[in-house]
C-alpha cells in the first residue's frame, strides 16, 4: 500500500469536530446586532456546535435568552473582557427596569468574559443570569456584573431549582447586586473563586435542600450589607472550603474576618499589599487561570491572582491565621 493511500486512510480516520461561529457587534459589522438576534438565528435543534463571539463599544440593550434545543450540541457565548476590569469599550448587555441580562434554559451553554450591567437608579434590574435549575454542563466564567438591585429572589447569578447537574460558575466579579450569587431552594451548583463586593443583601447565599449537590471553594467577599455569606436549610450535601469573607459569616474556619484590599474604585484585583496567607485549594483539575488568563499558582482566593506573589516567604502562625512574610 502506498504511503499517500495510507495517509489517506489515517486522515479519514481521525475525528474532526467542526464548530460554527456567529457575530455580534452593536455597533454594526457583524453578523447580527444583539445577542438574542443570534440565538434566535441558532437553528432549532443546533447542528453544530457552536459559538458567538460578542465586541464593540455600544451597548446591547436587549436581554438574552437561550433555550434552543441543544440536540446534543454545545453553545458558547464569549465577550470581549479580559482584562477583569470592567471596560465601557468592550462588549456589555445593559438591561433597564425589572430585565434580566441572561436567562439560561438550556443545557451545554458556556458564558465566558462577558460583561453584564443594570441600572441602579430608583429602579431597578433584575439579574445578571439567571439559570435555569434543571439544566445540566453549565459554565459561567471569567464576567464582570454589577447593578442588578430588584428587591426580591434575585442575584448577580442565580440558580434556580432543578436536579441539573454540572453547573459550573468561577472567576467571575460582581459587585453592587442584591445577592451576589445565590443557589435556591433544591438546586446543585458548583461555586469557586468568584470575588463578590458591595452587595446590598447577602454575597453569597445557598439553600441545601433534599438531593442538592452543592460545592463552593476559594471564594472572596466582602462589604455585604446583611451578610457576606448565608446557608439556609439542613438537607443536602454542602462542601466548602477556603470561603473568604470580610465579617464574620464564613462557613470554613480561619476564614471569617479576613482584611481583604482591592486595587481601589471599581478594580477588585488583589491589591498588591495583599500578602496576607489568604490562600485558597487548589482546583487544577477544574481550571488553572484566573479571570486575566494568569497561572495559578497560590490559588489565591476570589477571581484575581496575584501575579507577582512574593519569593521564599516565610510563614508565621498567629492567632488569626497564618501571615505569608
Amino acid at each position: 500500500m502506498s504511503r499517500k493511500v495510507i495517509l489517506a486512510l489515517l486522515l479519514l480516520a481521525v475525528p474532526c469536530w467542526a464548530l460554527t461561529t456567529i457575530t455580534v457587534n452593536p455597533g454594526g459589522g457583524a453578523d447580527y446586532t444583539t445577542t438574542q438576534d443570534a440565538n434566535n438565528a441558532l437553528p432549532n435543534p443546533l447542528d453544530d456546535d457552536y459559538l458567538i463571539t460578542c465586541s464593540g463599544a455600544t451597548d446591547d440593550t436587549t436581554q438574552t435568552t437561550i433555550a434552543p434545543d441543544m440536540g446534543g450540541y454545545t453553545l458558547t457565548i464569549r465577550g470581549d473582557a479580559t482584562s477583569g476590569l470592567f471596560d465601557d469599550s468592550k462588549y456589555q448587555i445593559k438591561v433597564s427596569y425589572s430585565q434580566t441580562a441572561i436567562t439560561l434554559n438550556a443545557s451545554g451553554v458556556t458564558l465566558e468574559n462577558l460583561q453584564l450591567t443594570g441600572i441602579g437608579a430608583s429602579t431597578y434590574s433584575r439579574m445578571g443570569i439567571s439559570v435555569g435549575g434543571s439544566y445540566s454542563n453549565i459554565t459561567i466564567r471569567n464576567c464582570l456584573i454589577q447593578d442588578f438591585l430588584q428587591s426580591g429572589s434575585y442575584a448577580g447569578i442565580r440558580v434556580g431549582s432543578g436536579t441539573g447537574a454540572n453547573k459550573r460558575i468561577y472567576n467571575n466579579v460582581i459587585w453592587n447586586c442584591v445577592d451576589g450569587i445565590s443557589v435556591l431552594q433544591g438546586g446543585n451548583a458548583e461555586i469557586y473563586n468568584n470575588t463578590i463586593v458591595d452587595c446590598t443583601r447577602y454575597g453569597l447565599r445557598v439553600y441545601k435542600d433534599t438531593g442538592d449537590t452543592i460545592i463552593a471553594k476559594n471564594n472572596l467577599i466582602s462589604g455585604s450589607d446583611t451578610a457576606d455569606w448565608l446557608t439556609e436549610g439542613t438537607a443536602g450535601t454542602l462542601t466548602t472550603a477556603k470561603n473568604f469573607t470580610a465579617d464574620g459569616s464564613s462557613p470554613d474556619a480561619g476564614c471569617a474576618n479576613a482584611t481583604i484590599t482591592f486595587a481601589g474604585g471599581e478594580d477588585f484585583h488583589l491589591d498588591a499589599s495583599m500578602n496576607q496567607d489568604l490562600r485558597g485549594v487548589s482546583l487544577a483539575g477544574t481550571f488553572t487561570v484566573d479571570i486575566d488568563g494568569d497561572t495559578r499558582a497560590w490559588w489565591d482566593p476570589g477571581a484575581d491572582e496575584l501575579s507577582d506573589p512574593p519569593t521564599g516567604p516565610t510563614i508565621q502562625q498567629t492567632w488569626w491565621g497564618r501571615r505569608r512574610q
